[in-house]
């Protein structure tokens, strides 16, 4: 599959009153060339040191399903997203969606994880725990080709697929799967490349094992008695300490020294374990609630933690510091998203935009380009009241000045050209309302008082106006 190029342009325009000049914010997308069926809403946010915008995707607004459980972005420079109704592929332009009637064959589309890309696909887990890959045109179950229940999967370094299934380990070779021998035991439940050739693997039986792929040796670092519920993440500390966490607490484990840390509610399942960094305690962000362990006890993480700053999920280039918290997307330790937002799922693309996803659809933060256009020279003040940006690129603004004269420019770069003043050929009304430069080239404009005007070759001409009971009246 080919990756989409990104057309940037204009997303959201928002009106400012200053001296002499108009001010126009623009939020710069992937793409913006786009349907009217996928719009987004646009928030504006000012933070500290420069303005951000939002933009959130709906079902309202083109996104085919609200309720996200996983988000990758492929190498195809897509945004990939895994639903309860399938696969949707973003191209920043339009979603695509993905399920059970592009490949009848499969069993099921309810996904309820993304679980990375490697080999050449997209890897997925389904409600049903079948772990299902898709090539950019078809689906493929793997369940029926694994020996045992799949608990885990990982891609390595070199970007190679490996599962842990109730059996044993397999790696994904050319077109199938090949069993890897660590020994008689359980299951794996987790896996983790701490080094080129050198894998961490945790056994449903307790046991914490190095697997050495070159050598195909196995050595256990210990096994956890009495046996705990399976460890489905693994991290690892400055001091070369391992931590494993389960849905009840975590352990970690050096040389032959085994801590355990439990939580002592239900919690859910841990969705990743952040090993003691600036000689804090770990983070373990678990499916209900993010936890900070204090004095060998875990401590609810909440929004206005002086200390939620300390442990970024994603910095970028410009060094903020994101991450989630209560569902919540977080810069430098301020909340960005809304109140009511409900985000499970953060990433960092290539041009340094942040990208949230969960139950309350899609999202992406992004710092505002802003830039400033003088409409005339004489220092006046004018108030813009219509915006639009026409398919040729040319960026249409009504704007009032002084007294009842209001005009329309047209912005090209960094110039301004007034095309058309009123009051003009009998027209008193102000040009407050609305502009739209149609397909053909010809402009509408949208009076005040109801009038509607269209303008040809500087001409304009009364088309329609609407009375108060809303019905057009033709000229």
């Amino acid at each position: 599959m080919e990756p989409r190029q990104a057309q940037i342009r204009p997303g959201h325009i928002g009106k400012r009153l200053i001296q002499g000049a108009l001010v126009w914010v623009a939020a710069w997308g992937w793409a913006a060339t786009l349907q009217a069926q996928v719009v987004p809403s646009v928030r504006m946010i000012d933070e500290p040191d420069r303005p951000f915008v939002e933009r959130h995707w709906t079902a309202r607004s083109g996104l085919p399903v609200n309720q996200i459980t996983g988000m990758i972005r492929g190498s195809d420079g897509y945004l990939w997203l895994s639903t309860f109704d399938g696969l949707i592929r973003f191209d920043g332009v339009r979603f695509t969606l993905f399920n059970k009637g592009w490949t009848p064959t499969l069993p099921s589309a309810r996904f309820s994880e993304i679980l990375g890309e490697s080999d050449g696909a997209i890897w997925l887990r389904s409600e049903a725990a079948h772990l299902i890959s898709f090539d950019g045109d078809n689906f493929r179950d793997h369940t029926a080709e694994l020996e045992g229940a799949l608990l885990s999967f990982y891609v390595d370094h070199a970007g190679r697929s490996w599962a842990g299934t109730t059996s044993g380990l397999f790696r994904f070779e050319g077109d199938r799967w090949v069993r890897w021998s660590i020994g008689q035991g359980g299951g794996v439940s987790a896996m983790l490349q701490v080094a080129p050739g050198l894998f961490l693997v945790a056994r449903t039986d307790g046991a914490m094992q190095q697997y050495y792929e070159v050598s195909g040796r196995i050595e256990t670092i210990t096994r956890l008695n009495p046996e705990p519920a399976s460890i489905r993440r693994l991290g690892v500390d400055d001091e070369a300490g391992i931590w494993g966490a389960t849905d009840s607490g975590a352990y970690r484990i050096r040389n032959d020294s085994v801590q355990v840390f439990p939580i002592g509610v239900n919690l859910g399942w841990p969705i990743q374990i952040i090993p003691p960094r600036l000689g804090r305690g770990p983070v373990l962000q678990m499916e209900a609630a993010d936890l900070r362990l204090e004095g060998g006890r875990w401590v609810p993480l909440r929004l206005g933690d002086p200390d939620v700053v300390s442990i970024p999920l994603i910095r970028t280039q410009d060094g903020s510091h994101w991450q989630l918290l209560e569902k919540k997307v977080l810069r430098n330790g301020r909340m960005l998203s809304e109140p009511n937002a409900s985000i499970d799922h953060l990433l960092v693309d290539s041009e340094d935009a942040i990208w949230g996803a969960g139950t309350s659809g899609l999202y992406q933060f992004r710092p505002a380009a802003v830039e400033s256009v003088a409409l005339e020279d004489s220092g006046d003040r004018y108030e813009a009241y219509a915006l639009h940006e026409g398919p040729t690129g040319s960026l249409w603004v009504a704007a009032t000045g002084p007294g009842v004269f209001s005009g329309l420019w047209r912005i090209r770069g960094r110039e301004a050209e007034l095309v058309i003043r009123t009051p003009y050929q009998g027209f008193s009304d102000r040009l407050e309302m609305a502009v739209l430069e149609d397909r053909r080239g010809e402009l509408w404009l949208a009076m005040a008082s109801g009038g509607v005007c269209r303008l040809r070759a500087f001409e304009c001409t009364e088309a329609g106006r609407f009375p108060m009971n809303g019905e057009l009246v033709r000229a």
